[in-house]
């Protein structure tokens, strides 16, 4: 069993691997452009000794504290889950488990 926490995953997820996700999942075209104009022309802003910079566009990442950003993570990481599929894993009941994974945190079993 190897524990693994993915460093600064939210961070480093692209706005194009969201998008092609949801569109092999077959997410609706409207749902799709709502979610992209959400990830469109995003900005943040720094504050150091209260001084606020101008705003910075933000390239990639999910949005930290928005509902839809675990579910859109995940699906995400659909595709890295796959890759266990054919590894050994662990028999539980009729099933054999190979990995399990929630929010930046993965176990693979072997």
């Amino acid at each position: 069993m190897v524990s693994v926490d993915l460093a600064k995953a939210f961070d480093r997820v692209s706005k194009e691997s969201i998008l092609y996700r949801l569109a092999v999942e077959g997410v609706d075209e409207d749902t799709i452009n709502y979610i992209k104009s959400a990830y469109d022309g995003m900005t943040t802003t720094l504050e150091c000794n209260g001084q606020r910079s101008q705003p910075l566009s933000v390239k990639r990442g999910i949005r930290q504290g928005d509902p839809t950003s675990g579910a859109l993570f995940n699906l995400v990481m659909k595709d890295a889950m796959w890759k266990f599929k054919n590894e050994d894993g662990v028999k539980v009941g009729d099933a054999r488990v190979c990995a399990l994974a929630f929010a930046d945190d993965l176990v693979v079993l072997s």
